[in-house]
């Protein structure tokens, strides 16, 4: 364990750029975010609160004035990245920052769990101090989503497949699929990650061309559509959804040691698993379904992501049911070992089911580190929680910390050297 500690430090050392850390050190050379959160949550683990400090601060510092946190700030001596700033047209909008270039698009809001994580790491007086300057930040940030992104009073929108951080999954087949597009629409663009990863675990030309239009059409509005009809894309999604409502109990908790008024982070995360429980449970999957928002209906697909609602204490989860799916639906043995078991990205009978194209199949390790969180916070599911974590790792010493794995094989995909496997896999060894 002290050894595979050690390989995750050199990792996240050698992605380390100074006031944050870059996923990888070819494939993705900027600042993502939800990836910086992971980043902050293993180097506080591996004992250097200090880096997640510098994280969390240097994300705060590309927020925009509504409290959007952009999935992407660039580092601007990294040239080698596609959609590159100008693409993205950021530049001139009122909301967005002066000093530094962004997207403008949102990801998953796993920011108050990082700040938590590197405040349990720091003593009393450095504790409140972090928390105190990330405070009203992470608030904005809160805001924004329940204003902008949760407008049927919970559950979290995403407009753009890259705003969930599951790029190209099956969940958004349909809905890609019901678009009225035409690739004279496309804007120009120029990929570059099928120069570092075979093109078959990558997504497919059809979808980047999706993306590209779509990127255009939030473009075009600013990156704040003022109505529905304006989103061609408008899904509301399991994963952002719970996360964002574990995020709101973690800022209550942060509020309580400022001494600010908590109440209303709490009664939005109950609302969120009361939205989640009403509109997304699914009883013949056992798991939790995303909703097509333009086409009004469930998006029948059994996903890793819709075991997330495991992290809320809401009382109203069937929380047996989502365990059983876990063992039943989306578990795979650990190929290398016979140890433990890890989570696909979809259930594996899903005819949309690829055991090594980005996300349409292989293990996540943050994902099976969300799943293992949600589990352990139940007596029932500690067990599993144990084997799932005993997957992760044996996984990671087999084939290295890679983007993302083959399920069956344990082959290593995608990225080399992936900060936010090398994190996770450094949050598990240090309990």
């Amino acid at each position: 364990m002290s050894d595979l500690l050690g390989r995750a430090g050199a990792v996240l050392d050698a992605n380390w750029i100074g006031q944050s850390t870059k996923p990888s050190t070819r494939l993705y050379p900027h600042q993502w975010s939800w990836d910086s959160a992971f980043a902050a949550i293993g180097n506080s683990a591996r004992g250097l609160p200090e880096r997640g400090i510098a994280e969390m601060q240097t994300l705060f510092g590309g927020q925009w004035s509504n409290g959007l946190i952009p999935h992407m700030i660039f580092d601007t001596t990294a040239a080698d990245y596609r959609p590159s700033p100008s693409v993205w047209g950021t530049a001139d909008l009122a909301a967005a920052p002066d000093d530094v270039l962004t997207s403008g698009m949102i990801q998953p809001a796993v920011h108050a769990l990082a700040i938590r994580a590197v405040g349990e790491s720091l003593e009393p007086s450095e504790q409140r101090n972090f928390y105190s300057r990330c405070f009203e930040p992470l608030r904005a940030w809160h805001d924004y989503l329940w204003r902008e992104r949760s407008r049927d009073g919970g559950l979290v929108e995403v407009w753009h497949p890259w705003e969930s951080g599951m790029d190209n999954s099956p969940l958004w087949d349909s809905a890609l699929q019901r678009l009225d597009w035409s690739l004279d629409e496309v804007p120009a663009y120029e990929r570059v990650d099928t120069a570092h990863a075979p093109k078959h675990v990558r997504p497919t030309t059809l979808d980047y061309d999706r993306y590209m239009w779509l990127l255009g059409v939030l473009r075009g509005h600013g990156y704040e559509p003022k109505r529905p009809e304006d989103l061609p894309f408008r899904v509301a999604d399991v994963l952002s959804t719970s996360i964002a409502a574990a995020a709101d109990l973690e800022l209550a908790h942060i509020a309580d040691s400022l001494g600010a008024p908590s109440s209303e982070f709490r009664d939005r995360a109950h609302q969120r698993g009361d939205s989640l429980v009403e509109q997304c449970w699914d009883g013949d999957s056992g798991t939790f379904l995303n909703i097509d928002r333009v086409a009004g209906e469930s998006i029948a697909v059994t996903a890793a992501s819709g075991l997330l609602p495991l992290l809320l204490p809401h009382p109203a989860i069937e929380r047996q049911r989502l365990i059983a799916a876990c063992q039943n639906s989306l578990s795979v043995p650990t190929p290398m070992s016979g140890k433990g078991f890890v989570v696909s990205t979809v259930a594996p009978t899903d005819p949309a089911f690829e055991a090594e194209r980005y996300w349409r199949g292989p293990v996540w390790i943050n994902l099976c580190w969300l799943i293992e969180r949600g589990l352990r916070s139940q007596a029932d599911g500690r067990h599993l929680a144990d084997e799932l974590r005993s997957g992760v790792l044996s996984l990671v010493e087999h084939s290295g910390f890679r983007e993302y794995f083959n399920p069956y094989t344990g082959e290593g995909l995608g990225a080399r050297d992936f900060s936010w496997s090398a994190s996770l896999v450094a949050e598990f060894v240090s309990r």
